[in-house]
């Protein structure tokens, strides 16, 4: 009989983080430099200067140097380099997807010599907890393993030195504990619920409902593939049908929704139907009024207006900015500002706004532009521009097609994002001059000045709640403020 093992364990980790400081350095000379010099030279400036542009540099160097017919010297330096290209892109610019990237050619690498891949291993689990503790995500870490024999190998690695942090008096440790094993024979559709709560934080409500998403991860633990099959919810509380399933073994994230016009505190559940079986989760939210008044920015049209709540925008006379300048903090710091509005059905509408950024400059390594402080404007839910340094970011810089806007509910976001210690210029975005001008069915837009649009759901042709148009034919049901509803179809191509 064959047997599948579940792992579920718990890991404190102790994580260092550092500054990111800008700098250039002679890189042509480092380039006829050893690796070995080079891996040093790279955990000099990086963990001990507070340097990580230049230990970058010299990482980069090493690691670029790969070649399958090396020796296993030559090899293991290579994978120190991706390794060192790891810290710092995960522990000084805090970009994760970049020091995911390096981690997996390093795992590659020592995978191939035999050696090293304990702490490549250690790093990728620094990188999952701290990506979990940074979503509020707490859960244990897991494994779901077929029949077999598996070794499980825990690593204690600390990043620390004395010339930034100072000494301690107590050693520091990694804690193993609640460890389970459980066995199970193995059938073709089983999973786990790794996420049973979610916290969709506080939001502000204005003339709209307010919207947000989380995420719950389920975890296969059957042989054939997971699917969400639909959502069972209150109202309040709903999901987002996934558009993949996960295979044996993998984690399957799903979208669930909090959508309200009430003020309070708001808890609830969603049944998340699979082919595995129900699982609930307990859900909760809170909503208050919004107070400021951000009509000032204001020129053509209705606008419902969201902030981020720890660090909301600030109006001055007919403009609005982020309020996170030359502020102390770690890690990253962000501050946003949502402008909503619904176009009705049989109408078409263009959006304008005039926009500042003031920032430390794009960081220009070897050719490569990356982003430090600066402005990211998403446009539903999708991020279309960033901009650094001293510039425009009005939607002069967009083009017609981004800026023009079928039926339905839409929202552009003026996100100020900070990574960096030492900030330059204004350290803001300025956002004024904001426009929607609707054309169209003038009948239609009648209506809605009487009875105003309070939540648009759109569907699929199969009945499926999507968060936005997709290409193809969309069912968009919208509530008016009279409790009538209307029911159109929309063509996206």
């Amino acid at each position: 009989m064959r047997f599948k093992i579940f792992i579920l364990l718990g890991v404190l980790s102790l994580l260092a983080s550092a500054q990111s400081v800008t700098q250039t350095e002679a890189y042509r000379r480092w380039t006829q430099l050893p690796s070995d010099t080079l891996i040093a030279m790279g955990s000099e400036f990086a963990e001990l200067q507070n340097k990580p542009d230049s230990g970058l540099i010299c990482f980069t160097i090493a690691a670029s140097r790969y070649k399958p017919e090396m020796s296993k010297q030559e090899k293991r330096s290579c994978a120190q380099g991706y390794i060192g290209k790891w810290f710092v892109y995960f522990f000084c610019y805090f970009d994760h997807s970049q020091a995911f990237e390096n981690l997996l050619h390093a795992q590659e690498i020592t995978q191939s010599i035999g050696e090293g891949v304990g702490r490549v291993y250690l790093n990728f689990g620094c990188t999952y907890q701290t990506l979990s503790e940074q979503s509020g995500d707490l859960r244990p870490d897991s494994l779901v393993l077929g029949a077999g024999t598996h070794d499980i190998e825990f690593d204690n690695l600390i990043n620390m030195n004395s010339y930034l942090y100072g000494y301690v008096d107590k050693p520091f440790r990694t804690y193993v504990y609640d460890m389970t094993f459980d066995t199970a024979d193995e059938t073709p559709h089983a999973a786990m619920l790794m996420t049973p709560a979610v916290d969709f934080g506080r939001h502000y409500v204005d003339k709209l409902t307010c919207q947000a998403q989380a995420q719950v991860i389920l975890l296969n633990a059957g042989t054939e593939p997971l699917q969400v099959l639909g959502f069972e919810g209150d109202g309040t509380f709903d999901g987002i049908m996934p558009e993949q399933a996960a295979d044996y073994g993998q984690e399957l994230a799903v979208t669930l929704t909090f959508e309200t016009a009430q003020l309070g505190e708001h808890n609830g559940q969603v049944v998340i139907k699979t082919n595995a079986g129900d699982f609930t989760v307990d859900c909760s939210a809170a909503t208050e009024a919004l107070t400021t008044d951000y009509s000032p920015i204001v020129e053509e049209g209705e606008f419902s207006f969201n902030t981020s709540a720890d660090h909301p925008f600030i109006v001055e006379e007919n403009t609005a900015y982020s309020s996170t300048a030359y502020i102390d903090f770690t890690g990253k710091v962000r501050s946003w500002l949502d402008a909503e509005f619904v176009v009705p059905a049989g109408c078409q509408a263009t959006l304008a706004w005039s926009a500042l950024n003031s920032s430390e400059d794009w960081f220009n390594f070897m050719g490569s532009l990356s982003f430090n402080d600066g402005t990211r404007i998403t446009i539903d839910d999708t991020v279309v521009k960033e901009f650094c340094g001293e510039a425009d970011a009005s939607s002069g810089n967009f083009s017609d097609a981004e800026l023009t806007f079928a039926p339905g509910r839409h929202k552009v976001r003026f996100l100020y994002e900070k990574m960096l210690g030492q900030p330059k210029g204004d350290d803001r975005v300025v956002v004024s001059e904001l426009a929607l001008h609707m054309t169209g069915n003038s009948a239609v837009q009648s209506v809605s000045a009487n009875a105003q649009v309070v939540k648009t759901e759109v569907y699929s042709v199969a009945g499926h709640r999507l968060s936005q148009p997709q290409q193809g034919v969309n069912i968009v049901r919208e509530t008016l403020s009279d409790g009538t509803q209307r029911t159109t179809k929309i063509l996206v191509k």
